[in-house]
């Protein structure tokens, strides 16, 4: 990755406040928290290798991030106007988060999912099956055979109802 021009940032005072905040989160992904810190520590610095130092990161990764957030600078600032603080988090959260990345396209709707969570919270003796308790297996089965899915695993029904709960 070449290295980009070397261009000095400031942050505006809700920026810092927001990135600061996410810096020190235990909540948070290590990644994000990284992120800030690079964002931050650049800020105050305007030195690359200062921050790739300080933040245990490389090179590539603090010119990604810095080269990320200005992009975005701009916008961010403007957003200031309207934006209350959860919404500015939110923003720059966003511009820190990875992008989208390409992959396969979904197996299953999400109209199939829900029919396989709602079959799972009905009794199987509802549907002639003579057990109490709903398996993954017993449940992707019959899935495929009421015509829900062609055909899925149990671990796939199991990922459904694991993201079904809050």
């Amino acid at each position: 990755m070449p290295p980009s021009k070397k261009t000095v940032f400031s942050l505006t005072a809700r920026q810092e406040k927001t990135l600061s905040a996410t810096a020190r989160s235990r909540t948070h992904k290590a990644a994000l928290v990284l992120r800030s810190n690079i964002i931050l520590r650049y800020a105050r610095t305007g030195n690359k290798n200062d921050v790739t130092r300080h933040c245990h990161s490389t090179r590539d990764i603090v010119y990604l991030w810095i080269d990320r957030w200005q992009e975005h600078a701009v916008s961010l600032t403007a957003l200031e106007d309207t934006a209350d603080d959860k919404e500015l988090t939110r923003a720059i959260v966003r511009v820190l988060s990875d992008r989208q990345r390409p992959g396969a396209p979904p197996k299953f709707t999400e109209q199939q999912k829900q029919e396989i969570i709602a079959l799972a919270a009905d009794k199987p003796n509802n549907h002639g099956i003579p057990v109490t308790q709903w398996s993954h297996k017993l449940l992707a089965a019959a899935a495929a055979a009421k015509g829900i899915v062609p055909s899925i695993s149990s671990a796939h029904t199991g990922r459904f109802l694991k993201t079904s709960h809050p």
